[in-house]
């Protein structure tokens, strides 16, 4: 079984990593490839959310 050292040593080592990604990122002052991601994820919500309203409003209309 895991206890809970060995939980809080992976959580610390990803958490380290983690915030290093970040420095990189900011200091190089051009996250051109993280924009674009979260432009791509902003659209999909976006669609999803319209998607998810056409259905809603074609149910009620039936009902």
């Amino acid at each position: 079984m895991i206890n809970w050292q060995a939980v809080l040593m992976g959580y610390g080592c990803g958490l380290v990593i983690v915030l290093s990604i970040i420095y990189i990122m900011l200091s190089t002052q051009n996250p051109v490839w993280f924009l674009r991601m979260v432009d791509q994820l902003e659209h999909r919500i976006i669609t999803r959310m319209k998607k998810h309203k056409k259905r809603y409003v074609r149910s009620r209309i039936q009902a």
